[in-house]
């Protein structure tokens, strides 16, 4: 994988299931196999996504006004996929403005799933 920056020498494969979230302290986005981080990434490509929000870790962040991890994009790592003539809506989450993953231009549409998205330089772009 091209952009893979490996965390204490771990790996990651196209095929793999994972749980993405955006880490603010390094600007990319960290990626998770089965609970453990495994790298760190600017831009990653998935496939049967869906969104995931922890409901106790959001209450945290509002209560203490500190962010955690506790908001994901989950799916199957893919090599690429063909966007020509595909539509990009941009995903969106903050846990002071919504309590789930939402389209940019529509925060009411909730999006829970999605074929594919493509993550880039800290945006979430759900490909239709």
């Amino acid at each position: 994988m091209k952009n893979f920056v490996p965390f204490k020498g771990r790996s990651l494969n196209y095929g793999d299931y994972v749980e993405v979230y955006r880490n603010l302290k390094n600007n990319k986005f960290s990626v998770r196999v089965k609970g453990i981080v495994v790298g760190h990434v600017d831009e990653i490509k998935l496939e049967n996504v869906k969104t995931k929000v922890g409901k106790a870790g959001r209450d945290r962040v509002l209560r203490e006004s500190q962010k955690n991890v506790h908001a994901f994009i989950c799916g199957t790592v893919i090599e690429d996929f063909n966007i020509e003539d595909q539509t990009l809506d941009q995903l969106f989450y903050n846990p002071y403005e919504v309590d789930r993953w939402v389209m940019r231009s529509h925060r009411n549409i909730h999006i829970a799933s999605t074929n594919y998205v493509w993550m880039r330089y800290g945006q979430v772009f759900m490909v239709t």
